[in-house]
Parts: C-alpha cells; sequence; structure tokens
C-alpha cells in the first residue's frame, strides 16, 4: 500500500492469479492498514487498483527510471529489496488545492529473465500521516 515494501507480508499473484483476480471481483484481499487509522485495507483487487493505486492519476505523467521524485514520512526500501533491478516511476505532484500533500507515486518494478523484461511489482506511494 505504500513505499514501504514488506516480502512477507505484501501480496504476490503469479501471471494466471493475477488475471483470474481481475475477472473475480468477489475475491477480497487484505491489502494492509491504512496509514493515520490503522483500520484494514480488505477490497478486491479491481477495486484495489482502481481506488487506491489510482493509475489514470498518472495519464500525463512523465516516467522516470530509477529515480524516485518525492517521498512522504514512509521509508522506501525499494533499493534494497530489489536490488538491480529497473524502477519506473509515475509521479504525480498534487493540487495546488491541498498544497501538493495529495501527491502519489506508481512504481513498476521490472526484472530481465532471458532477454525479455517482466513487471515484477506495483508500489504505490502517497503522502501519509
Amino acid at each position: 500500500m505504500y513505499a514501504y515494501v514488506r516480502p512477507e507480508s505484501d501480496k504476490v499473484f503469479s501471471r494466471a492469479q493475477y488475471a483470474q483476480y481481475l475477472q473475480q471481483s468477489n475475491i477480497r484481499f487484505t491489502w494492509g492498514e491504512k496509514d493515520g487509522t490503522g483500520d484494514l485495507l480488505v477490497t478486491p483487487l479491481p477495486t484495489y487498483l482502481d481506488t487506491w493505486v489510482a493509475a489514470s492519476k498518472f495519464n500525463n505523467a512523465t516516467p522516470s527510471i530509477n529515480e524516485f521524485k518525492a517521498s512522504g514520512n514512509m521509508i522506501n526500501n525499494i533499493d534494497k529489496i530489489y536490488q538491480k533491478l529497473d524502477v519506473v516511476e509515475f509521479y504525480y505532484k498534487g493540487t495546488d488545492q491541498y498544497s501538493g500533500m495529495d501527491w502519489r507515486a506508481l512504481r513498476l518494478v521490472f526484472d530481465e529473465y532471458q532477454g525479455k523484461r517482466y513487471l515484477v511489482a506495483i508500489i504505490n506511494d502517497q503522502w501519509t500521516v
């Protein structure tokens, strides 16, 4: 849910499972605890992607590779967990209305296998309380 990657508890899906869970939207997952409230976020994959990751916010973003444009008070440990892998970041700077405190970053991590790049992680980052 946030920049700090937890391999022991973050969701990991195979390609087939990911496709299945997109189709079967009644399967709910516990994604973690919401910062500020500690409430568990329990929702199906499509809803999580639409509301939490909110990729549509990044339609006009300029991607950066292996460079992070912003950080909040959450530790970003991507470099430790995904050493030597490429990270493509899409950054949304937020709005003037909220003085940029509504910024978001979508980070896609890629690994190379047999000459092809594969998406191995989708990491959301945003301002936390």
